[in-house]
């Protein structure tokens, strides 16, 4: 989903029936930047199903995803988070 904030590159949410992953209008405007933010809010999508999630956004599970995902893709894990 596309949004119009102008506050954030892109966040997961969800409700009852579904998950969404949303970018920003406004702060994306190349496709390496929608390549990183993306795979950022599948992470939390993941540890959405996964039941990983804490109270912390970023907690040690996905510190850890996220830097095989860095490694992987070679994107800059100190930019990921």
């Amino acid at each position: 989903m596309v949004t119009g904030h102008r506050d954030r590159e892109g966040h997961y949410s969800r409700d009852a029936r579904r998950h969404y992953l949303c970018v920003s209008q406004y702060s994306i405007g190349h496709y390496n930047s929608l390549a990183v933010v993306m795979a950022h809010e599948m992470l939390h999508l993941l540890q959405a199903l996964k039941k990983t999630e804490t109270r912390a956004q970023h907690n040690a599970d996905f510190r850890k995803r996220a830097a095989m995902v860095c490694r992987t893709l070679g994107f800059d894990p100190k930019t990921f988070c």
